[in-house]
């Protein structure tokens, strides 16, 4: 007997994750989050600096920050 919340096979299908290439920040300067790689995460960490996959670098502004947009060569996966 089949109610109104019985499941429907295949329901629970999983939807493959996209990976992105390192963590997302935002520069402090211009507002725009960026994508780093984990090596240029720990490279950067001792300046405070980072190089992010479009060749810019950046200030890592607070991380509660959301940010005013994403950098389209990041988000792109265009790496530099």
């Amino acid at each position: 007997m089949a109610g109104k919340h019985s499941k429907r096979r295949g329901a629970h299908a999983q939807i493959p994750a996209q990976r992105r290439a390192g963590i997302e920040l935002v520069d402090a300067r211009s507002g725009l989050a960026h994508q780093v790689r984990a090596e240029q995460l720990r490279a950067g960490q001792a300046r405070g600096d980072y190089q992010a996959l479009c060749g810019a670098r950046l200030l890592a502004a607070s991380l509660t920050d959301p940010g005013h947009g994403q950098c389209p060569e990041c988000a792109s996966g265009v790496i530099r």
